[in-house]
């Protein structure tokens, strides 16, 4: 699944949106699998398991959010301001 976005499209693994509960206790049921997306009345959110295993860079000067699966040097800035 792909989230899009303005400027920005997160590709999001199985495992963000999909949790496996294995099997169920009592009532002899098998394994279960659920979908972790729900609709909201207030607004989007994304929640923690849709960022598992991203890295988000807040650009507040610029105004701009990116965000990448893994460490991606390219989307750090090489200064560090204190």
């Amino acid at each position: 699944m792909t989230m899009h976005f303005d400027g920005m499209d997160m590709e999001l693994l199985f495992g963000n949106y999909f949790a496996y509960t294995g099997k169920q206790s009592g009532g002899g049921g098998g394994d279960v699998l659920c979908l972790m997306i729900g609709k909201s009345s207030t607004g989007s959110r994304i929640g923690n398991y849709l960022q598992m295993d991203f890295h988000v860079l807040y650009d507040l000067k610029n105004s701009v959010v990116r965000a990448a699966r893994g460490l991606r040097q390219d989307l750090i800035e090489t200064e560090t301001h204190i």
